[in-house]
């Protein structure tokens, strides 16, 4: 009985744990959102450019 009820009390543990971010997930989310907006802003000024040129291939 008592070896059932550490089961369960391990298997709720890492329930709980599997369900929070930790500080390394947080910081990888930080630098994908980062490298996003970094390829949002170099596609802008891409087409910007290409428009400053008359470009019609862009």
């Amino acid at each position: 009985m008592r070896l059932i009820a550490l089961i369960f009390t391990f298997m709720g543990f890492m329930t709980l744990a599997a369900c929070s971010d930790g500080p390394a997930e947080e910081a990888g989310e930080n630098i994908d959102n980062a490298a996003e907006e970094v390829m949002d802003a170099t596609e802008d000024a891409a087409e910007e450019a290409c428009e400053a040129v008359g470009g019609a291939d862009c």
